[in-house]
């Protein structure tokens, strides 16, 4: 959809086009949240394109010819609708700005106008150049993905037809993963590939030690799958009498990778005892069976992969951050498909004549029932899918009717389009999975300033690391709220939103005034804190006892 925005951070209050993608909602909430204080005008055309996005509109207003947009609007914060009333397109932006500039600094206000479309014609042509988004310092696609801006910048390396072939996809996303593998490959350094539960991490880290030349081995080690007493032995081997069943010498996995790869899959479920084992081999490049004396050079690339926002761990205190940074010498994510939805139908195409060899192609309304889930297991459940329907229904002429049999056979949940007015628009495990992220992300904010809060180490380096520490976190609170929708409530979602934007605050006032911000804190933000807890916590119970029961 087409739009022009006024803003006071835009050059001399101009008008500037922005080109919104298919996600209002997400769009609407980068813009309020980029500009604080913005005015956006639309097409009436367009208005039926915000149907979507119903529950982000806090108020609506339609525009006397006789009264000003100032006084229409009051003192209305959010993202209010207006709509009616404007004859002319140079007046239609004088109201904008001069709104703009009676309205008190506090809070984010985001105004949509509606102007008639000979009218919206004449600012579209008067405006600047179009950007790239309505969030342009955070470039994505309509989802939330912000790899495509880092391919745009990429000098573009050849890929080897066997990468092309075995990571697909013809989005950004996918073309910006391609690239870093061939870029990965021949470095030595450990390699982090972060994403979600079934969106190819380990064909990234099995096609890095491909490409890499290496010699050796690539070995897998699942580090949520071993029993923790039997972790160091798999890893590091054992000799003979180490224990009573050690009747023989084995060497474990870390041996066995050396001068190739090993994979160590699902980092972020290593117990704290181990993280500390894995760091320690990693650092001297020396590994000592159990119930072994002499250590042993061990020539081994690491490539990590999880599906847990170690960034927040690592806050929270679960997982060492001398481990994850040495991890992550080089890093790489795998987008979701709910991030290149371009890419599903190639990826349907992709794996049933995997899974349905010689079989007729999918006809065109069972595809489109496919396409319009959301995938929370990714390509993973997609082939899943993919296999049931073709056991089930093998030889048989398909249609979207076979297609939701299976759904419903599988256990698949909310397949149908979202009510209106309805706050749960996602699948409810892809919003489970984002709160629990959330929880994760505000319990970290507070683990810095407890010393603090306790009265120990007041000093200026302190405040400055904590306010280090705390900008991180808001940055992974913006990602965040790029998805309002995946907080189930609209109320919950404010919450989250409201201690994200006291936060950036709050870090900027430790700087200057350390005293003044652990006022606030207490007086403000700490409430704040205990009201978002509260509200994700009961949005992750009702969705547990809904849904997943």
């Amino acid at each position: 959809m087409r739009a022009v925005l006024i803003s006071q951070s835009t050059a001399n209050g101009g008008e500037t086009r922005l080109e919104l993608g298919p996600d209002l909602g997400a769009e609407l909430v980068g813009l309020r949240d980029r500009y604080h204080q913005a005015v956006v005008m639309m097409a009436d055309s367009d208005l039926g394109l915000l149907d979507g996005s119903s529950d982000l509109i806090s108020g609506r207003r339609e525009k006397h010819p006789k009264r000003s947009l100032t006084s229409v609007v009051g003192r209305l914060g959010g993202v209010v609708l207006v709509t009616g009333g404007y004859s002319d397109s140079h007046q239609l932006a004088r109201s904008a700005r001069d709104y703009l500039a009676k309205i008190p600094a506090a809070g984010d206000r985001l105004i949509l106008v509606c102007a008639a479309a000979h009218l919206f014609d004449e600012m579209w042509q008067r405006a600047s150049l179009p950007v790239a988004s309505s969030t342009a310092a955070f470039p994505r696609t309509s989802t939330g993905s912000l790899q495509p801006e880092l391919y745009s910048l990429l000098p573009e390396l050849p890929v080897p037809e066997k990468v092309n072939r075995r990571y697909i996809g013809l989005s950004p996303d996918a073309q910006v993963v391609r690239q870093l593998i061939v870029r990965a490959a021949p470095r030595p350094d450990s390699v982090l590939v972060l994403g979600d539960t079934g969106t190819g991490k380990d064909v990234v880290a099995r096609l890095i030690h491909e490409e890499s030349m290496r010699p050796g081995r690539f070995e897998v080690v699942n580090c949520g799958a071993i029993p923790k007493e039997l972790f160091e032995a798999e890893l590091f081997g054992f000799e003979k009498g180490a224990h009573s069943t050690a009747t023989f010498a084995k060497q474990g996995l870390w041996r066995l990778a050396h001068l190739g790869t090993l994979f160590l899959d699902e980092v972020g479920d290593l117990p704290l005892d181990h993280q500390v084992k894995v760091l320690r081999a990693l650092e001297d490049g020396m590994i000592r069976p159990v119930g072994g004396v002499d250590a042993v050079r061990v020539d081994v690339r690491i490539v990590a992969a999880t599906n847990r926002a170690l960034g927040s761990m690592v806050q929270a205190g679960a997982f060492r951050a001398d481990l994850f940074h040495r991890l992550r010498a080089f890093m790489i994510r795998t987008p979701s498909l709910r991030d290149h939805p371009e890419d599903l139908a190639l990826f349907i195409d992709h794996f049933w004549r995997k899974v349905a060899p010689g079989a007729e192609p999918l006809p065109a309304d069972a595809v489109a029932v496919l396409a319009a889930y959301r995938w929370p297991g990714n390509a993973r459940e997609l082939k899943m899918v993919l296999s049931t329907l073709n056991t089930l229904f093998t030889g048989l002429r398909l249609s979207a009717r076979h297609v939701r049999a299976v759904f419903q056979f599988e256990g698949q949940l909310d397949l149908e389009a979202p009510t209106p007015g309805s706050d749960l628009r996602s699948h409810p495990a892809e919003c489970l999975r984002h709160l629990r992220r959330a929880d994760e992300v505000l319990r970290a904010a507070q683990i810095p300033l407890r010393e603090v809060l306790k009265g120990r180490s007041r000093v200026p380096e302190t405040f400055a690391a904590i306010a280090n520490e705390i900008e991180t976190l808001v940055q992974e609170l913006e990602l965040l709220c790029r998805k309002p929708s995946l907080f189930a409530l609209t109320s919950t979602y404010e919450k989250v939103r409201v201690v994200k934007r006291n936060l950036r605050t709050f870090a900027e006032l430790l700087r200057r005034d350390p005293e003044a911000a652990l006022a606030d804190w207490k007086r403000g933000l700490e409430p704040d804190f205990e009201a978002a807890f509260a509200a994700v916590v009961a949005a992750i119970d009702d969705l547990l006892k809904r849904y997943l029961n």
